[in-house]
């Protein structure tokens, strides 16, 4: 009998390691009112060349999206934005403090904020909160990428 549970509870404990997939497991958009999950469409850049800040149009032909599910995976055709397929949420007590960092790779469930390399301050503006504004961290002078929600 003791030669049956051995390769029973390696074979279960294999089955739990392997059971789901890591970008599945767990819900990083899980936040009430979050409201990130959806596509996005890129309308409008701010930068700051060194004086002043500037915000350009961003032409909707081609479409330039990016798309969040609820479980933390994304898409983009954004080009500073194509190569990553997770993203996490960092609330803070400040709604306007809240982060949204981009991962190549799965982050796991909680990671260390030394980890959230690109990420964004980020809010919603519009009467219903149409328009997802991602403000670059580290710039002061209007450094944002302007979307709006298509899904």
């Amino acid at each position: 009998m003791k030669n049956l549970l051995t390769p029973c509870a390696l074979f279960l404990l294999i089955g739990l390691l392997f059971g789901c997939e890591q970008k599945d497991c767990c819900v990083l958009d899980e936040g009430e009112g979050s409201g990130l999950a959806g596509t996005w469409l890129l309308y409008e850049r701010g930068y700051s060349p060194g004086f002043g800040e500037v915000t350009e149009a961003v032409s909707p032909s081609p479409a330039q999206t990016l798309t969040l599910k609820s479980n933390g995976q994304m898409t983009s055709s954004i080009e500073e934005l194509k190569d990553y397929k997770f993203y996490f949420i960092q609330d803070a007590p400040v709604a306007e403090q809240r982060i949204v960092a981009f991962y190549q790779h799965y982050p796991g469930v909680s990671p260390d904020e030394s980890t959230f390399d690109p990420s964004y301050h980020f809010s919603f503006e519009g009467e219903n909160g149409e328009n997802l504004m991602l403000y670059f961290r580290y710039c002061f002078e209007g450094c944002h990428l302007g979307l709006s929600r298509i899904e």
